[in-house]
């Protein structure tokens, strides 16, 4: 009878740490996103992360693609990132809301915590109002 009721006890504490596998990751995950609404169009938004990604130390653009080959709904830019403070990889969803407003969403594992995210959006909404970006030409595509 005991070695019954420790199978059971056995099985079940398998089957849930079975379950916590599946589901840590995806929580982690969708807590690594942190997104943001600017009232500036796809491309505006757009130059103006180029512009501060060019800016932040170590911080390069590997690849910037729209939804299929159509930058005018969304752009996605992967990049990565080797500086003194900060290492890793990072990901940027910048999709059209209307005309004039876009909605901005990073996603990582790079700029550490969700402090750093937000002043990174911080500073891209600044970047916008004080129209930076458009000293500066150089884009990526």
């Amino acid at each position: 009878m005991k070695f019954i009721k420790f199978l059971i006890l056995l099985i079940s504490s398998i089957s849930l740490n079975s379950c916590l596998l599946f589901v840590a990751p995806y929580a982690i995950q969708q807590n690594a996103k942190v997104s943001q609404t600017y009232d500036y169009n796809l491309i505006d938004v757009y130059k103006a992360t180029i512009y501060k990604i060019n800016s932040t130390e170590g911080a390069s653009v590997v690849s910037v693609s729209g939804a299929g080959d159509d930058y005018s709904k969304s752009i996605q830019i992967l990049g990565k990132i080797d500086s003194s403070d900060y290492k890793g990889k990072f990901n940027i969803n910048i999709d059209k809301v209307t005309n004039t407003s876009s909605k901005f969403t990073i996603k990582y594992n790079i700029l550490g915590d969700k402090v750093q995210s937000h002043n990174f959006l911080a500073s891209i909404k600044k970047i916008l109002d004080d129209k930076s970006y458009q000293q500066n030409n150089k884009t990526v595509k």
